[in-house]
């Protein structure tokens, strides 16, 4: 099996454009819930513990979201999160590097994470998203107003 390398190589305290989008432009966020579940993720995942997610929104007595938040344990923080921007189709997330392959550990989770939610929840299998996530590095104040 041949690795992959990718484009940009993260450096902490830098600033990265991240985002993905669906398998052949497929629609990933079909309602509210499906919103608020990726958001609950980029808080859930930012860490270097595993936290399981199951039980939030279902309507069986599982936790809160605000009572999970607080009890929650995610060990280490793996990025910083300035902004995040989510349309039906696809994702943009601005991310620094906190700890050694956060960014790529942290997009594996919300990734992974958002996919299985996804595939459950619509009864399907397979792929939700196109390919790995890809990533741009903000290297100027022009590019990071254009994104924010």
């Amino acid at each position: 099996m041949i690795a992959m390398i990718r484009k940009v190589s993260f450096a902490p305290r830098e600033w990265y454009h991240c985002y993905n989008r669906g398998v052949d432009k497929r629609v990933i966020f079909k309602n509210a819930s499906d919103y608020h579940r990726f958001v609950m993720l980029l808080y859930a995942s930012n860490g270097t513990a595993r936290v399981t997610l199951n039980d939030v929104g279902k309507n069986s007595g599982g936790p809160s979201l605000g009572s999970l938040f607080e009890s929650m344990e995610r060990g280490e923080t793996l990025v910083d999160v300035g902004a995040y921007a989510l349309m039906p189709n696809h994702f943009h997330l601005l991310l620094r590097e906190r700890v050694p392959n956060g960014i790529t550990s942290f997009m594996r989770k919300v990734c992974t994470d958002y996919s299985m939610y996804f595939n459950i929840k619509y009864k399907r299998v397979g792929t939700l998203f196109s390919a790995r996530f890809q990533a741009r590095h903000v290297r100027d104040d022009g590019y990071m107003r254009r994104l924010v």
